[in-house]
């Protein structure tokens, strides 16, 4: 039996309010889903009828920065570690996922990516492997956060470029107010990446100018960046007034 019927859902479209209706699966993609009764009584006989009794069917969560989980870590450079976080990550409802280095040194980012390349795509159990979210090396010490300062610098096309080069970075963060960085911004939007402000003391020109050049994206906004001033609106003030910036948030 190829074809699953969820009915009596609350389901959660990807626009719009939510609904109590039905959801078919065929050959494991989404094929209809509609609002009230399903109409497929009469075959009945053809899928297997899974009675939801009105608990919410939301779609799987896409989790684009995620550093471990269960004792595991990216920056460990361990495939068992990796593989037992996408399982970990599939049973709480995220079914693809950028595992997301810290700053550390090159040999280290080197050792996460070969990693990632090892098990990307779909986990056996597990929530797919997208690519790699680099947040840093490329940061800015004063705002390091919880990131280890002795491994922050100023981005090189040395060190850069191969890792960019591996084909797995998807997003990379990094502090725009450094001119030395600006040619990897350039860069990756030239390669389709995105790039995200991040752990950064840009002030609200500098983070307007980096959205003028392509970033698109804050990392957990409000935090590790210029704050929200009735003087200097900060970072944090470009980002919310801007129309094309997604702000991410921790949870």
């Amino acid at each position: 039996m190829s074809a699953i019927l969820l009915h009596h859902a609350t389901i959660v479209p990807t626009t719009g309010p939510s609904f109590l209706g039905w959801l078919l699966i065929h050959e494991g993609r989404i094929a209809l889903l509609g609002p009230g009764d399903d109409p497929f009584l009469e075959s009945a006989a053809s899928y297997q009828r899974i009675d939801a009794q009105g608990y919410w069917l939301v779609p799987g969560f896409i989790d684009l920065h995620v550093h471990g989980a269960i004792g595991h870590e990216l920056m460990d450079a361990d495939p068992d570690g990796l593989r037992a976080m996408a399982q970990f990550y599939a049973a709480h409802g995220v079914t693809a996922f950028l595992p997301t280095t810290w700053a550390a040194s090159t040999q280290a980012l080197q050792r996460a990516l070969a990693t990632v390349d090892a098990l990307k795509g779909p986990v056996p159990g597990g929530a797919t492997i997208l690519g790699v979210h680099l947040e840093g090396p490329y940061l800015n010490p004063t705002r390091c956060g919880a990131q280890d300062p002795q491994w922050i610098r100023h981005a090189t096309p040395e060190e850069a470029l191969p890792l960019l080069d591996s084909g797995l970075v998807r997003l990379v963060a990094l502090a725009p107010e450094f001119p030395e960085n600006h040619w990897l911004i350039r860069e990756c939007l030239r390669r389709g990446i995105t790039v995200s402000l991040a752990h950064s003391a840009a002030t609200f020109d500098e983070a307007n100018a980096a959205f003028t050049c392509g970033i698109s994206q804050t990392t957990h906004t409000f935090n590790a960046m210029t704050g929200l001033g009735h003087r200097e609106p900060g970072a944090v003030g470009a980002a919310l007034a801007h129309p094309l910036v997604r702000s991410e948030l921790i949870a």
